[in-house]
């Protein structure tokens, strides 16, 4: 009976390290992110420019057209985002992101994945009033322009619109 005691408590001991061994308690197995290459706070904002582009008639994936993104310190506080057109990389300075509300980070984020994704330049385009017509104005034009949810509707229509793209 003692060998078969120790063969018994031998059987629990190799399952016992073999459920440890490949448990995932706390590991769970993550699902990777379809946006690679992007920082993770930025990704909210990834998934719902291609949700505006798809309500608008535009079937865009930025993972598919190598569109990444990073939260990076930019020296120059008057830049809130910058996209290279090249490699289609979007950086939005880290100290506008702590400092800003999710309306203003979406518009600079819409802006430069206007660049990135949709090849956009700027548009200086202003109203009879002095409004900005663009999402896309460089900010060295002359216009006035108000991003709130009162006019988001139609900065949208205009950024998705064939027309400029």
């Amino acid at each position: 009976m003692t060998r078969l005691k120790f063969i018994t408590y031998l059987g629990v001991f190799v399952v016992l390290i073999a459920c440890v061994g490949c448990g995932n308690s706390s590991n769970e197995e993550e699902i990777p992110s379809p946006y690679q290459g992007v920082d993770e706070e930025l990704i909210p904002y990834f998934k719902r420019f291609e949700e505006e582009a798809a309500n608008h008639g535009l079937n865009l994936d930025l993972t598919e057209l190598g569109v990444t993104g990073s939260l990076e310190r930019i020296v120059d506080h008057r830049v809130a985002g910058r996209c290279d057109f090249g490699s289609r990389h979007v950086t939005i300075n880290s100290n506008t992101w702590s400092t800003s509300i999710d309306l203003k980070l979406e518009e600079i984020i819409f802006h430069e994945l206007g660049h990135c994704a949709l090849r956009r330049g700027h548009r200086e385009d202003q109203s009879v009033n002095g409004a900005c017509l663009s999402m896309m104005r460089s900010g060295r034009g002359g216009c006035i322009f108000l991003y709130n949810e009162i006019t988001r509707a139609k900065y949208l229509e205009e950024l998705f619109d064939p027309e400029f793209r």
